[in-house]
């Protein structure tokens, strides 16, 4: 099971709670996304937006 939560309360992103380094997060509690590995490349424009809103990479 996959936990899930929120930094700040009005965040549009899910966090994903992970025992390494990474940073995990999640638009939909579906989709999975490596910020070391999957930013920019595997993420939508909207997806973007929101991340450099939200966490300021």
């Amino acid at each position: 099971m996959t936990d899930f939560y929120k930094v700040h309360e009005k965040d549009k992103t899910w966090r994903v709670k992970d025992d390494s380094n990474k940073i995990l997060v999640s638009f939909d509690k579906k989709k999975i996304c490596n910020l070391w590995i999957d930013y920019p490349f595997a993420m939508t424009d909207w997806e973007i937006r929101i991340l450099d809103k939200e966490h300021h990479f």
